[in-house]
Parts: C-alpha cells; sequence; structure tokens
C-alpha cells in the first residue's frame, strides 16, 4: 500500500462510484480503495490515490520531483521559484547560489503537503536535518503573500481558488485548511502561467500552484500531477459539487 494512503478520504471514493455509476463504468476498488478500477466497453483505466490514468509516468515523475519541476520551468521560460539539490554530506547546493542568512527553506525532493518542510538559517542544522534520510532540496525564503491553486484537464481551467496561510514550523504555507478556500478569478497572465507550466511538464491533468509574491510577481511554486480535492470538497455543498464537476470531467477524459 502507498505511503501516501493516509491522505485517502471516504468523500473521494463515495463521488468516484457515483459518477461510475451515472456514467454507466464498473468499478472495483482494491488496497483498501487506494487503487481503483475502472472498465466501460472493454476499456480499463486506473486511479491510484487521487492520480488519474491520464497523464504519462514520465511527466507524472517530473511532477513529483521539485527539482526537475523547477529545471524544466526554467528550460522553457515559465518563472518559478527556484528549487535545488541539497546535498546533507557536504552541504552543497547544485544548480544555483543560497543565501542562507536570508532564509531558506529545506523540502524532501518528493515531499507532499508540506511534510517535513523546514524554515534554516543555518547551513548546519540543513545538513544535521539531511543526514536523516531522504533526498533534499532548498529554495531562498520569498516573502508569499497569496497562493492560487489552478486545476487544468488538457489546457482547461476547471477550477480556481486561492487557499489559506498557516504557519508549519515559523514557515508561512498555503493549505487548503479549516477556512474555507476564496473563489479566485484568474487574470491572463496567471492563466497563461499556469497553461504553460502543464504543457512544459507535459501533463494532461494537474494542478498549478502560482505563488504571488511581496513584489508584485507570480511565479509557479509547485505542479501536481495528482488531484486532490476532497479537502475542499468538504467545505460545503457548492464546494463538493465544484469537485465533483472536476472528477467527472477527469473520468470523461479516460474514456474518450
Amino acid at each position: 500500500m502507498s505511503t501516501e494512503f493516509v491522505d485517502a478520504h471516504p468523500w473521494f471514493s463515495q463521488t468516484l462510484e457515483e459518477i461510475c455509476q451515472q456514467k454507466d463504468i464498473s468499478l472495483r476498488g482494491l488496497s483498501h480503495n487506494w487503487l481503483w478500477e475502472l472498465e466501460k466497453n472493454g476499456v480499463k483505466k486506473r486511479v491510484l490515490g487521487t492520480a488519474f490514468e491520464l497523464n504519462t509516468a514520465m511527466a507524472s515523475g517530473i511532477a513529483r520531483d521539485k527539482v526537475a519541476t523547477y529545471e524544466l520551468l526554467k528550460a522553457y521560460d515559465v518563472p518559478a521559484i527556484p528549487h535545488y539539490v541539497f546535498q546533507p554530506a557536504n552541504g552543497a547546493v547544485l544548480g544555483g547560489e543560497i543565501d542562507w542568512t536570508k532564509g531558506v527553506v529545506l523540502k524532501p525532493i518528493t515531499g507532499q503537503n508540506a511534510r517535513g518542510v523546514q524554515l534554516l538559517f543555518d547551513q548546519q542544522k540543513a545538513i544535521d536535518t539531511g543526514r536523516l534520510g531522504r533526498h533534499w532540496t532548498v529554495s531562498p525564503l520569498m516573502s508569499i503573500v497569496s497562493e492560487v491553486r489552478v486545476v487544468l484537464l488538457d489546457g482547461e481551467v476547471m477550477l480556481c481558488f486561492t487557499k489559506r496561510p498557516v504557519m508549519v514550523n515559523g514557515l508561512k504555507i498555503f493549505f487548503i485548511s479549516k477556512e474555507a478556500p476564496i473563489e479566485h478569478v484568474l487574470t491572463f497572465g496567471e492563466e497563461a502561467m499556469a497553461r504553460a507550466a502543464q504543457e512544459a511538464i507535459g501533463l494532461r491533468v494537474c494542478a498549478v500552484d502560482l505563488a504571488v509574491l511581496e513584489s508584485g510577481e507570480t511565479k509557479v511554486l509547485e505542479v501536481n500531477s495528482s488531484i486532490t480535492l476532497w479537502p475542499y470538497a468538504l467545505h460545503s455543498e457548492k464546494h463538493a459539487a465544484r469537485a465533483k464537476a472536476v472528477y467527472e470531467k477527469i473520468v470523461k477524459a479516460m474514456f474518450t
């Protein structure tokens, strides 16, 4: 079973069952409903966690890797917050320069949901933390005033909202938290940036997180190949209906 199993939620299972019933798709849950197999007219598709069988393994792998995502976005001239490889063995930062005195965000290269994220001002502490295992990335601390999540399918914006800030280990991180997310109307530039990020990584379906900085700039923070919307859906019936509509489009796309 995946180590991300803890992220599963009954709302997602129930919603997927409802969608498949409405669309005459047979559905089988495996691995405690972490893995789903959908079948219609002899065609089988699968859902693992909240990752749908639309993206290639290569594109999904790149999206999970924060450094690979940053490097590819940079190569395609998509503004993005830097993520560099950090080597705990010698404290080396590969791919860019870091000023530790101004604050550095240390996180696992393939981590999710802010697990293991720390704000550090000392290279030695980063080395000590890094020796606990995992592969790590570092980013310069940036003054992020808001974060916008854009969910896209084949270039179409299906859902867009602003996440709420919470403090984690002295660092302001944006989550779909206890307070309801705020619906957001994308500017032309934001929409173009989200689409450019999707195209650069090569994903059909994804969630792009845009960070709005205190300077007024907007940069891509990360690109997610999994579409986890149950925390959004639980806020109200309206949120649930919007999230379900997104999943309906994704399921339809798997069989089109």
